[in-house]
């Protein structure tokens, strides 16, 4: 079975009007548990592919700066082998078995400030018959106290 790669090595983010990162923005701890790989501080596709086929995500060697990175593959899932674009997301989703697009954004981290802009690497490579595609979101949030609501501040995607 032939996997299209994405390789993030995206995410070495560098915020440049504040000194505060995003949680192992560099992605060198990661958390195993069985077949699942996720960076420490992050959610990936695992949560929802695991179960019932192959990671999307997992860590490399190869990257940019440091010593890991995060590799992001589409696979194929399900008795009908469905592609299923792998991503990361920084924070936690609420992961419940289904996955839509909505939850990804109810994901993020508190973060102080609105950054000037938002600095990553990626290194993309398809080696797939089918669709290919992956995904990588950087989202920040702030506690509004007035409307006492979570405001996002900040978001970046490679898409």
């Amino acid at each position: 079975m032939k996997k299209s790669i994405f390789t993030a090595m995206l995410l070495l983010f560098a915020l440049l009007s504040q000194a505060q990162q995003i949680t192992n923005h560099s992605f060198e701890s990661w958390i195993i548990d069985g077949l699942n790989q996720t960076p420490t501080g992050w959610t990936s596709s695992n949560d929802f592919s695991v179960p019932i086929g192959p990671a999307g995500v997992s860590a490399d060697s190869s990257s940019y700066d440091g010593l890991l990175s995060a590799k992001i593959v589409t696979t194929l899932i399900g008795f009908a082998a469905a592609p299923y674009a792998g991503f990361i997301v920084n924070g936690k989703m609420n992961v419940t078995g289904h996955y839509d697009v909505d939850s990804i954004y109810k994901a993020g981290e508190p973060f102080t400030e609105r950054p000037a802009a938002l600095i990553g690497f990626y290194k993309y490579s398809s080696e797939a018959m089918i669709e290919d595609w992956g995904h990588a979101f950087v989202i920040l949030k702030k506690y509004n106290p007035i409307s006492k609501t979570i405001d996002t501040v900040g978001f970046g995607s490679n898409t």
